[in-house]
């Protein structure tokens, strides 16, 4: 069976009863009044790596895609953050980072 699910809906601990998890976020831009910042996780997903702060998943499999503009300087760089996040729980990453040249509005 498969399970889609926003990162928005997700509760840190169901992901202990998947054999895999997808983990995907197009490249965000995050401005605050102080400062600018390409490259970032989707605002919802990084909410949820907020989430997964101190959780610890070891062995569990994680694939994961990435979705960019290549015109951006720092293209599919959400992805890296997923990389990271995925060591951080301490999962395995199977298969290449899957790398989409593709704005998100363009359907």
């Amino acid at each position: 069976m498969v399970t889609l699910k926003s990162a928005e809906t997700v509760i840190p601990d169901e992901i202990a009863q998947y054999d895999l998890i997808f983990f995907g976020s197009c490249t965000w831009e995050l401005r605050t009044k102080e400062r600018y910042f390409e490259g970032q996780l989707q605002q919802h997903f990084a909410l949820f790596r907020d989430a997964l702060r101190g959780k610890e998943f070891p062995g569990k499999k994680f694939a994961i895609f990435g979705v960019g503009d290549s015109s951006y300087t720092n293209f599919c760089i959400a992805a890296n953050h997923l990389e990271a996040l995925v060591k951080q729980l301490k999962g395995v990453q199977i298969g290449e980072t899957l790398r989409i040249d593709s704005f998100f509005f363009d359907q």
